[in-house]
């Protein structure tokens, strides 16, 4: 289970047993959703967030890519297929 804290972080949680698994520290607060793969590639949607991919490895996270110049401005999905959706701003002055 992934979750989003007013603390710019996106935390891990075992499922089963409650407790954390791992904290990510991010540039913003994540909000509007988290999509996650089945082979555990996340994609956390968030205020000003930019576009951003991780991997859980279990009892961590890397980061995989990040893409600062887009400002995501909707909820991220992701297919079977390694394709992913998302709404995004470039630029300056697109709020």
């Amino acid at each position: 289970v992934y979750v989003g804290d007013n603390s710019n972080r996106l935390i891990a949680v075992d499922a089963v047993e409650g407790s954390t698994k791992w904290v990510h520290p991010l540039e913003w607060t994540p909000r509007r959703g988290i999509s996650v793969s089945g082979d555990g590639l996340i994609i956390p949607a968030g205020d000003e967030g930019y576009l951003l991919a991780l991997r859980d490895n279990g009892d961590s996270v890397e980061s995989v890519w990040e893409r600062k110049d887009l400002t995501q401005r909707g909820t991220p999905a992701q297919t079977a297929g390694h394709t992913g959706y998302t709404v995004a701003a470039i630029g300056e002055g697109l709020d």
